[in-house]
């Protein structure tokens, strides 16, 4: 019996596929736009500026950049309403966004008369609020968009300078624009192994913050009047900072590191304007953040060599005087004094457990040595060693059935304590929190301060009651403290393990007791959690820090899965897959670290490694008989992007003499279409290399057939999304083949080959052969394995019945 009522599985569809767009684009543009003011973010508007520049090297039009830098103005609020009149205030031909805190950049093109208008956009920008200070610089001349935002940022510091309401043109001579891509770094010291060996018996690299090292650049900041000291320890490959005031990130490459061009002589190193001097004009740190302009350094010894240095950095050119110096080169000294002291104290306890073949300091006189060697001056309290001993005493000697934790409390937002009043304030808070440790602690309980905000707690008992005292001592953290007559309410947030279940020893407790600090944060301030093994799906800033020397370590390789013509019914190509198999983690999963490689900028050099490694197997496969076979290579979006990313291809496909054709890259949708004018000339300089180009997961972004017909692509594969809903109900199958025998009809309309991905089931292979897709991937025909595990010989048949009438 018919019925004239809409099909519900048909409009659940519908607006599944609806609310999945819907979706998409909100994501796309939580990624582009700031959340606080709703203009492009810093990417974004990078990314228009430079296809403004390109756009403007091909007419000739005229294009300035002003950079508005707010004095004093932070809260959201303020933000939204002065982005809202800056908006009003520009034309709507020019783009507006967010290049940091406070900091707005306003794109002006298509100047007939660039000097004659900029002053007056500028004076309507002023006139949207009085505390503003803009900084002016045109594009002529200008090689990109990260010089031609130096320049614009250099004018705007010098408005500050100024006064609030000025506005200052860039002097052409003040920023000198880097011919190459970026830093070569500095050369290597003569003693460079031995210098290495010194920094490494310090025992400095990765350590835990240290009160002392912290008030050190803390002491700089204030003498010097500058935002930014470091006491950075040069390695063989990066620049790792002991201590670090006003500096968010904890290291960096070696090749952009000022420090290492300190350690190059005994005398310090003062650079009066980076954008000056050649060595640091096109240094990443001086173009982007934290846009550093002065330097001084003073180099640290030990051990005869030098390691590292105590830096100042400052956001504007400025000049330092002999007595700044001299105070410089006195604290540097004291650094030295630290580094000996620690180094001593070390050497101390490690001789007198060695002492006789047997460890003295397990109690009585020794116990005590060793506490005045290893306790933090600022709260009494030990630090990490002690409580990694008390570990190991347990895993020896603790009484069977006995329960044991171990706690990490962090003190949330004591920063915000520092700058609200001082740093006196944020001590004090530390020292509370230390004695509120000391008051709960039992008899074997060990509470310890590991620099920071952070401490360390190990709770054991006879009871099996440990948890339950964990959460205990959180309650009695959690709560306000009093600071010089005035009360601070705070919180800490904890994350704690469970000797046995969750390790045996003090490196793995500490390891899942931090992700599950890590996970009580995403979650809120004055939370406690226990380790549970989801936490193990670590944060990104420590994936990041992993993923750094994964290679070195050998922790990936790539997996190959792969592709079926059921016309032959032969394997024709393999999909190139990585996976990392993280020491702590486990496997993890693509999904987790790819976005963090794109985000840091690794996936350059992991994405050239795994071009490599498939280019070398697909060589090595033909020379062993399957001349035919072919190897595709997802490539990211910040890879494509790449200037040299068809350069790099190029000579990889020379070192392995992998044939034309064999090769095949593998795009997103959103990627070929984030700039279609430039997507279309990369995408011609890999055609003409032998690179066969394929759209990946078609049909879930943003592209139409019409852009598909301007790019200069090989091949299309349909998104897995369609595939998994052709073993759905009847109606749902009769949607979406209708979809799919449109994409095919349409791509092969336009000459290009068609591949379906995430085949696991006959019947979807049955189906989409039947509307005509013959090439197919997916489990059905193999999993990702290792080269050697392949099936590249299998032979698939499937049969195809009669056509359905769906």
């Amino acid at each position: 019996m018919s019925s004239s009522h809409p099909n519900h599985a048909v409009v659940r569809r519908a607006n599944a596929v609806a609310a999945a767009r819907a979706r998409a684009r909100r994501m796309h543009r939580e990624a582009t736009h700031d959340a606080a003011t709703g203009l492009p973010n810093h990417d974004e508007f990078m990314s228009r500026l430079e296809r403004a520049l390109a756009a403007a090297g091909r007419t000739g039009a005229g294009t300035a950049l002003l950079c508005v830098g707010l004095d004093g103005a932070g809260e959201d609020g303020a933000l939204r309403a002065f982005a809202t009149r800056l908006r009003a205030s520009v034309r709507r031909t020019d783009v507006t966004g967010v290049l940091g805190d406070g900091v707005f950049g306003v794109l002006l093109t298509h100047l007939a008369d660039p000097v004659a208008v900029v002053p007056a956009l500028a004076a309507k920008v002023l006139a949207a609020d009085a505390r503003a200070s803009v900084g002016i610089a045109f594009a002529e001349g200008v090689n990109g968009g990260d010089a031609l935002l130096a320049r614009a940022q250099t004018a705007m510091h010098a408005a500050r300078r100024q006064g609030a309401n000025t506005a200052v043109f860039f002097d052409g001579g003040a920023a000198p624009v880097p011919d190459e891509p970026g830093p070569a770094g500095a050369p290597l010291p003569p003693d460079e192994t031995a210098r290495v060996e010194a920094l490494r018996a310090t025992q400095l690299l990765d350590s835990e913050p240290d009160e002392l090292f912290d008030r050190i650049v803390r002491i700089v900041c204030t003498s010097l009047n500058v935002p930014i000291s470091l006491v950075s320890l040069v390695d063989s490959d990066r620049q790792w900072f002991k201590a670090r005031c006003g500096m968010e990130a904890g290291e960096t490459a070696r090749n952009v590191s000022f420090c290492a061009w300190a350690v190059l002589d005994d005398e310090p190193l003062v650079v009066g304007d980076a954008l000056l001097d050649p060595r640091f004009a096109d240094n990443p740190l001086v173009s982007g953040a934290p846009f550093m302009r002065f330097y001084a350094g003073v180099p640290l010894r030990s051990g005869g060599r030098r390691i590292g240095s105590l830096c100042a950095i400052d956001h504007m050119p400025r000049t330092l005087t002999p007595q700044d110096l001299l105070v410089l080169k006195q604290l540097a000294r004291m650094v030295e004094d630290l580094i000996e002291l620690r180094s001593a104290a070390l050497g101390a306890v490690q001789s007198l457990n060695d002492w006789g073949g047997r460890p003295l300091l397990d109690g009585g006189t020794g116990a005590r040595l060793r506490q005045q060697f290893l306790r933090d001056p600022l709260t009494g309290l030990p630090n990490r060693l002690v409580v990694e001993d008390a570990i190991a005493r347990h895993a020896v000697r603790g009484p069977a059935g006995a329960c044991a934790v171990l706690a990490v409390v962090d003190v949330d937002n004591l920063a915000a304590v520092n700058e609200a009043g001082s740093h006196a304030d944020g001590d004090a808070v530390l020292v509370a929190m230390a004695r509120r440790l000391r008051h709960q602690a039992g008899p074997g309980d060990v509470a310890a301060r590991i620099g920071g905000s952070t401490f360390l707690v190990w709770l054991q008992s006879d009871a099996d009651d440990c948890a339950a005292r964990a959460e205990a001592l959180h309650r009695a953290l959690n709560g306000p403290v009093q600071v010089a007559g005035r009360v601070i309410h705070g919180s800490v947030t904890m994350g704690h393990s469970r000797f046995g279940p969750d390790g045996l020893d003090a490196e793995t407790l500490l390891v899942r007791a931090q992700a599950a600090l890590r996970h009580a944060k995403s979650q809120g301030h004055g939370l406690a959690r226990a380790f549970e093994p989801a936490h193990r799906r670590t944060e990104p800033r420590v994936l990041e820090h992993d993923l750094r020397g994964a290679l070195a370590r050998d922790e990936l390789a790539l997996a190959y899965q792969p592709k079926v013509d059921l016309r032959s019914g032969r394997v024709v190509g393999v999909e190139a897959l990585l996976r990392w198999q993280h020491p702590v983690f486990g496997m993890v999963p693509p999904c987790d670290f790819i976005p963090v490689a794109e985000e840091s900028g690794l996936i350059i050099p992991i994405g050239q490694w795994v071009l490599d490694q498939a280019c070398a197997q697909l060589r090595a496969w033909h020379d062993a008989g399957h001349a035919g076979l072919s190897v595709a290579v997802n490539l990211s979006a910040r890879q494509f992007l790449d200037d040299e990313v068809a350069a790099r291809v190029v000579r990889t496909l020379e070192r392995h003499g992998v044939p034309r054709g064999a090769l095949e890259l593998e795009l997103t949708e959103s990627t070929s279409m984030h700039d279609v004018g430039r997507s279309i000339t990369i995408m011609k300089e890999l055609k003409d290399a032998g690179v066969v180009l394929s759209i990946d997961d078609f049909g879930t972004g943003y592209s139409s057939l019409a852009y598909l017909k301007r790019l200069p692509i090989d091949k299309v594969k349909i998104d897995r999304a369609f595939v998994s809903d052709l073993e759905q109900s009847a109606e749902s199958r009769a949607i979406v083949r209708a979809i799919v025998r449109a994409i095919v009809t349409a791509v092969r309309c336009l000459g290009l080959d068609v591949i379906a991905e995430g085949i696991e089931q006959p019947g979807q292979a049955r189906l989409l052969m039947a509307d005509g897709c013959f090439e197919m991937q997916g489990f059905h025909f193999g999993r990702p394995v290792a080269a050697a595990e392949c099936p590249l010989d299998a032979h698939f048949t499937v049969d195809v019945p009669p056509e359905e009438g769906a």
